[in-house]
């Protein structure tokens, strides 16, 4: 740099070990403002160093970005600023005492953008920003520290915009008002609360989270241009009571969003009984308020008493996570994972989903952070009956001596779900007489060890088996879906699937099963047009005289020994194939032998008259591959791209492969070789 002639410099990155002295700093300092800097940016990267802002720099006109970090900063007088900068980052500097950190703020007159993220033993007990143009402003103390040097915040900013405040540490704040004030975050523990709500009442989008903070709501106040609040209820103690004190007080609220956060705060308090609710409907429940989001939900009955109020009253509402009043609610998604929650509650909200007619229910537990199972009330199998989605993950399902009936239930998941029995799972689905789309994931010790799946109306069905499930050649499947037109088998653990009648209307397969007798799942799904296929059947036991009358896109997966002597017998019984993908989906056994390429005494029909391509993913140019790639190209009349993927690292064999395989002979004029 100290050769460098440029008469202007945009941009100086200063990183300093702390070996570098004040002086050293201020010659760079003096070289970025001999070349007219605009941005500069000044961090030690261990530890804390001393830097002086000398009267040069301050003096700079074209300096418009600065950004100090873990420095300590000098003494700084007020005789002379930053007039052109417009943005400020002060991160973890350390000051020489109040008078240090307000010196350098107002000094700068045209600042429109500051960050401060606080050391919290920063010498500044009274932070104090005086600037007349700011525009936004974030404050941030690790919620790490417990204590603090800072005691007050004193913000005079009267055009500030966008207000951001995390701190745990200060006890005291002094805002002015803040007329043009879009958004405001607060995460703080100021114990005069009722200052915060006198300088904010102009604010369109509001967060609050008073951790400990004692609330002091002023009477009198409105909070006219409000449309947006988010409000943290760690504090069982006080936020119910500033909930309701907010809502009265804002009449255009449009969109109300209640979160626990996660603060290393047990509030000595439970939930503050709601003695009696209010005599009064907030004006912006029933004009303005269009929605209501509840995060973190705990399911006591007193929060339920809350939204059962917000909701019942809400009568703008389009878009709600819990209670609705409405006759239908869409969907309804339950996470459930704290261990308050027990069958009773459960119970209460199956019922309130039964009452309003829920479409759409969710109900996801999370098995960990629970005590005891989350099984799923006895109602809970007659009372939906207008549901017609339903997803269920980690629960426990009781074993009812009444039918089940979900008469009008269309897509059902079932993920990692406990049963009472094999027998619990057939009445189960025989009671769901128009399904259409089934998922099932098994999981261990899920007390199932045939699942049957015996339902005429299903049209796509995904069966798998978790891989915390233990091998056992005894479990498997059963299908008599004749209407299925999706078929996905997933299953590394051994067993068998039977399927007992054809499908007709299968469109696509995917099988990926390592069974003893794989084949028989091949004979029932010759209807299929798309198949993908990972299996270790050979050529023996794929089933004899089957015929594959509607495939046009095949692929198969190469990681099994067999698979060569299985796409052979699958390009002769497949008279119509058209596409052609092999790659290797999984790792190969060690020690397996290689497939022996063998050259078909006639060429199947497809490869002379229909496959136009053939992809190759993971090609690793062994003989048999070669082979097969070079019978495709002389064979394939109608072939128009052959795509090889290798995988091999080594340029030279790559390039082995290409000279191999670009002198293959080409049956087909238009056949064009591709290597990716």
């Amino acid at each position: 740099m100290l050769l460098h002639k440029a008469p202007a410099l945009v941009s100086l990155k200063l990183k300093l070990s702390p070996k570098c002295t004040a002086d050293d700093v201020g010659l760079w300092m003096k070289l970025a403002v001999d070349r007219n800097i605009r941005k500069l940016k000044i961090r030690y990267v261990s530890g804390h160093g001393r830097i002086r802002l000398s009267k040069r720099l301050r003096t700079c006109k074209t300096l418009v970005a600065l950004k100090l970090k873990n420095v300590v900063l000098e003494a700084f007088s007020h005789l002379a600023g930053f007039s052109s900068l417009r943005t400020l980052y002060l991160g973890y500097v350390k000051y020489s005492g109040d008078e240090s950190l307000r010196n350098l703020v107002s000094s700068c007159p045209s600042l429109q953008h500051l960050v401060v993220k606080r050391h919290n033993r920063d010498h500044v007990k009274r932070f104090e920003i005086v600037v007349r143009y700011l525009q936004s402003l974030r404050v941030y103390i690790s919620p790490l520290h417990d204590e603090a040097d800072s005691e007050e915040y004193v913000l005079k900013t009267p055009n500030l915009k966008y207000l951001n405040i995390e701190d745990h540490c200060t006890g005291r704040c002094s805002f002015e008002d803040m007329p043009y004030l879009e958004e405001a975050n607060l995460d703080v523990a100021f114990t005069n609360s009722d200052k915060i709500f006198e300088s904010l009442t102009s604010v369109k989008k509001l967060s609050l989270c008073l951790k400990k903070s004692k609330l002091q709501y002023p009477e009198g106040i409105t909070f006219s241009r409000l449309v947006h609040l988010e409000l943290c209820t760690c504090d069982d103690a006080e936020w119910l009571n500033l909930l309701m004190h907010l809502l009265r007080d804002s009449p255009k609220l449009r969109v109300l969003k209640l979160n626990e956060k996660n603060h290393d705060f047990v509030c000595k308090y439970f939930f503050r009984s709601w003695v009696q609710q209010p005599s009064y409907v907030p004006e912006c429940l029933t004009q303005s308020l269009e929605v209501f989001e509840w995060r973190n939900f705990k399911g006591t009955f007193k929060e339920m008493d809350l939204a059962a109020y917000i909701l019942k009253n809400g009568l703008c509402l389009k878009k709600s996570l819990v209670l609705h009043e409405a006759p239908v609610i869409e969907t309804l998604n339950f996470r459930l994972g704290k261990t308050s929650f027990g069958p009773e509650d459960i119970r209460v909200w199956i019922k309130a989903a039964h009452k309003r007619c829920v479409r759409k229910l969710i109900i996801e537990i999370d098995g960990s952070l629970r005590k005891s199972p989350a099984i799923l009330p006895r109602g809970f199998y007659t009372d939906c009956r207008v549901l017609v989605e339903l997803k269920l993950n980690n629960a426990v399902l009781a074993n009812v001596s009444s039918s089940v009936s979900f008469p009008s239930l269309r897509c059902l998941n079932l993920l990692s779900v406990k049963y009472p029995g094999d027998d619990f799972v057939k009445r189960f689905l025989f009671g769901c007489p128009v399904l259409e789309h089934l998922v099932v994931e098994q999981c261990r010790d899920d007390n199932v060890t045939v699942f049957a799946v015996r339902v005429p109306s299903l049209k796509s069905l995904l069966v798998l088996k978790s891989s915390n499930r233990v091998k056992n050649v005894a479990f498997g499947f059963v299908i008599n879906a004749p209407s299925l037109e999706r078929l996905d088998i997933v299953d590394d653990k051994g067993g068998f699937c039977i399927v007992e009648d054809d499908m007709p209307k299968l469109i696509e397969a995917n099988v990926d099963v390592n069974y003893l007798l794989p084949g028989k799942i091949l004979g029932s799904i010759t209807s299929t047009k798309r198949l993908y296929l990972c299996s270790s059947i050979s050529k023996d036991e794929y089933p004899f005289g089957s015929v594959f009358h509607r495939l046009v896109h095949l692929t198969l997966c190469t990681c099994e020994t067999e698979w060569l002597n299985l796409l052979l017998r699958l390009l002769r019984d497949s008279p119509r194939l058209q596409s052609l993908k092999l790659e290797q989906c999984h790792h190969t056994r060690a020690q397996e032998p290689r497939p022996c390429w063998s050259e078909p005494i006639s060429v199947p029909e497809c490869v002379t008259s229909r496959l136009e391509t053939l992809e190759w993913v993971s090609y690793g140019g062994a003989e048999e591959e070669k082979e097969l790639v070079a019978f495709v190209l002389r064979s394939g009349h109608c072939v128009k791209k052959v795509t090889i993927s290798s995988n091999s690292t080594d340029p030279n064999k790559k390039l082995e492969m290409i000279k191999k395989l670009s002198s293959s002979p080409r049956r087909s004029p238009t056949c064009e070789l591709i290597f990716d």
